[in-house]
């Protein structure tokens, strides 16, 4: 099981871990090491999930496209 607060969530790690590193996607021995630091045990799936929601950020955020649909309204359109 997750070591995670009760009201603590996945995109909270994720935002203090930073999103990325000047414009990259954050890297898997960063992770480790703020699993070191913090003492969060999340699960290897949730650890993934961390990992694919920097690199979805990273993507968008480098989309220049006038046309581009922002991941909101993505996300809709979905639905």
């Amino acid at each position: 099981m997750p070591s995670l607060a009760p009201d603590e969530t996945l995109h909270e790690v994720w935002h203090a871990l930073g999103e990325a590193r000047d414009g990259k996607p954050l890297e898997w021995q960063e992770l480790q090491a703020y699993a070191n630091m913090t003492g969060k045990t999340l699960t290897a799936e949730e650890w993934e999930t961390v990992y694919d929601m920097s690199r979805a950020y990273c993507s968008e955020m480098q989309n220049r496209s006038p046309f581009a649909v922002s991941p909101m309204e993505k996300a809709q359109a979905d639905e």
